[in-house]
């Protein structure tokens, strides 16, 4: 995967990604998290070695899409106890 994060084509992956976080149904935000996990998965050990703005990116890419699964998820709980 370290090939990956080396490539300049996967920030320009993130930022689409992050781009289209707006738009994505809960199921493709929680795939996304995995995918991301998946990618970035020796990132508590090769954060050191990644150029900030790939860091910056993918933690706003993170946040944004649990930020969303959260609310959704939220809303659901919301209208089950109106029920």
């Amino acid at each position: 995967h370290r090939g990956l994060q080396d490539n300049p084509a996967m920030l320009e992956l993130l930022a689409a990604c992050l781009e289209a976080v707006p738009t994505l149904a809960p199921r493709r935000l929680a795939r996304l998290l995995l995918a991301l996990g998946d990618t970035h998965e020796d990132l508590p050990f090769s954060h050191p070695d990644l150029p900030p703005d790939h860091v910056a990116l993918l933690l706003s890419l993170a946040d944004a899409a649990s930020s969303r699964l959260m609310s959704n998820w939220q809303h659901l709980d919301e209208a089950a106890s109106v029920d």
